[in-house]
């Protein structure tokens, strides 16, 4: 399945808390992967010598999950991934 490649410099209608970026040029695109335990593996891989490598920004309990869409909406945290930690902490 190839990925249908669209590019196109976003301008919203209305603009909510957190969104600025979207009227600052920026270029957005849409597409699909077609998911595959071949290219899974192949990112575990790259995870694992250190050539892909993830941006862990904040990590909260599961309680918080509320807080976690929250921050995906445009609250203020630290750039990179929300993780959600289930269980206790190690």
């Amino acid at each position: 399945m190839e990925a249908e490649k669209r590019w196109e410099t976003a301008t919203p209608r209305c603009q909510p808390e957190g969104w600025r970026y979207l009227t600052e040029g920026v270029r957005t695109a849409f597409f699909l992967v077609e998911v595959t335990t071949a290219r899974l593996k192949k990112i575990s891989e790259l995870f694992a010598q250190g050539k892909l490598k993830a941006e862990v920004g904040s990590v909260l309990p599961l309680a918080d999950v509320v807080r976690a869409h929250e921050m995906l909406a445009g609250a203020p945290h630290k750039r990179g991934k929300i993780l959600l930690r289930i269980g206790a902490a190690a």
